[in-house]
């Protein structure tokens, strides 16, 4: 490629307001501010003036070399889906799902306590050309979806709710494909942020009057992509103090927004300030499955209840608290978009 204004790093070729080149897939980037975090040189292994304390240097140097150890990689990643109710559309959603090229296993997280997973979900493992092991919980709580488990045998997760379907598997297979290239990051398709209110406190989402949009700062968890290593962060209370989860399981809510943040703290950490969230554009879009679901005998989500926006407000300036009243959350307007040339 031919251009005045590019810049090479490893394998990529950055042209601003241009064009990656990456295997065979052809990536445009809305630049913005991300190239440069993206792509942007570290001074130190360790920021000055990181909270990092001497009793979790080691952890941190166990998740940092997991993450980038690329010596048992396999070319494949594994799906997990927590499902609560959702007996009538599960199984078609999984067979959906069963068909994504790289897809080594489906782990399925039953979170209706005391019920029997039905015959009807069960028969799907013989129509399904990789495993789909259930999992039984003892507790309905939403941070099942990122407990490690020994099912989880790849280092790339993918954590897809139970109403949300990809309206074009390439979509995920380009998001895992994207993953390899940024396995540090949340990968995922549906971006969340955050501004600030009148009186300086944080608001979910963007504020009423706000008049410029400051970019995304996380990533939503209906389908996201990860490093499994981050599993063993989030129940490490290193990472996740035990009265974070109390809170969270308590509130059946925020656990996705803890998840952020506790990966771009990692991140400001072990390299430089950046967020932890990359954005995927899909080629079609994400069906929400959650009022189907409904009218047919299961249930509307827990994003229906009245009050679920106000509490992800709550939480976020709760959350600040253990940051001296910050977040180490941080913008970006990067988006990675898959092209799909005729043939």
């Amino acid at each position: 490629m031919n251009a005045s204004n590019s810049k090479t790093v490893g394998v990529y070729t950055i042209l601003f307001w241009g064009v990656v080149s990456l295997s065979m897939a052809t990536y445009f980037y809305y630049t913005g501010s991300g190239i440069n975090q993206i792509c942007g040189h570290h001074d130190s292994l360790t920021q000055s003036g990181s909270s990092t304390t001497a009793g979790t240097d080691i952890k941190v140097s166990h998740y940092k070399w997991a993450i980038f150890d690329r010596r048992d990689e396999k070319d494949s990643f594994t799906i997990v889906m927590l499902t609560y109710k959702r007996v009538k559309t599960l199984p078609p959603l999984l067979l959906t799902y069963c068909k994504t090229k790289y897809l080594a296993k489906i782990v399925v997280i039953w979170n209706d306590v005391g019920a029997k997973i039905p015959h009807n979900i069960l028969q799907v493992n013989n129509q399904c050309a990789v495993p789909i092991v259930f999992v039984k919980e003892t507790k309905n709580y939403l941070t099942n979806r990122f407990k490690p488990r020994k099912e989880i045998e790849t280092d790339c997760v993918c954590v897809i709710d139970d109403d949300r379907q990809l309206e074009d598997i390439q979509d995920l297979e380009f998001a895992f494909r994207t993953w390899q290239h940024f396995r540090m990051r949340i990968i995922g398709f549906e971006e969340r942020t955050y501004t600030y209110q009148k009186d300086g406190s944080f608001w979910y989402g963007v504020y009423p009057g706000t008049k410029i949009y400051p970019g995304y700062s996380m990533m939503g968890t209906g389908t996201t992509l990860f490093h499994r290593v981050y599993m063993e962060m989030y129940f490490d209370t290193n990472f996740v103090p035990e009265k974070v989860l109390d809170y969270i399981n308590a509130r059946m809510n925020c656990e996705d927004i803890w998840f952020n943040i506790m990966v771009s703290k990692f991140l400001g950490d072990v390299s430089w300030k950046q967020p932890g969230a990359l954005v995927v554009n899909p080629i079609k879009g994400i069906k929400n499955l959650a009022v189907k679901a409904y009218y047919i005998g299961g249930t509307k989500g827990l994003s229906a209840r009245k009050t679920h926006y106000e509490e992800r407000t709550e939480c976020l300036n709760n959350f600040a608290t253990f940051f001296n009243g910050t977040l180490p959350l941080h913008y970006t307007y990067t988006r990675i978009m898959h092209r799909v040339y005729p043939k």
